[in-house]
């Protein structure tokens, strides 16, 4: 296990290393869909490494380049791809609201409030399994900022030895 996680760990820091160099040649004017993208894989990439390593930076990480992600796609202009990075942000603030117990309220509204960004989008007629979900996952940061522990949280730590 111990080498799968540095070999995922390399592979996330050629990516990063690949997008910000794909960055550096990519025009926000000309290509906003294509800026976008590249923003939201980056993030993407820093949430899997801060999963592994460096949690707190590597989700600070995500968040700054989700939010350089929306610089260039809004609800109107990329629907669906805002709501993605919306629900994708939501999730990051979700992951730092159960690390940093002194900031939890802060971060829980924050997903609360990407949550119900994506929702513009993600409307129970279009997308059910999409809205389900993020209400769910709403629900849930309520419950952290009523002091109640998510179940899934509380078993995963129960399972690694860490307690909130």
């Amino acid at each position: 296990m111990e080498r799968d996680q540095k070999d995922v760990m390399r592979y996330c820091e050629k990516a990063i290393e690949a997008y910000t160099q794909s960055l550096k040649s990519c025009d926000i004017e000309r290509s906003p869909k294509l800026y976008a993208t590249i923003q939201s894989n980056l993030a993407n990439i820093y949430v899997k490494l801060g999963d592994i390593k460096d949690k707190t930076e590597n989700y600070k990480k995500a968040i700054e380049t989700c939010n350089e992600a929306l610089k260039s796609n809004s609800v109107n202009q990329f629907p669906v791809e805002y709501a993605i990075i919306q629900y994708n942000l939501g999730n990051t603030y979700s992951k730092l609201a159960n690390l940093e117990e002194q900031d939890r309220n802060k971060y829980s509204e924050k997903a609360i409030e990407a949550y119900n960004e994506s929702l513009k989008v993600f409307t129970r007629e279009s997308f059910p399994t999409y809205y389900v979900t993020i209400q769910n996952n709403i629900g849930n940061e309520y419950g952290k900022l009523a002091g109640v522990e998510n179940i899934a949280i509380s078993i995963n730590n129960a399972k690694y030895g860490n307690l909130m």
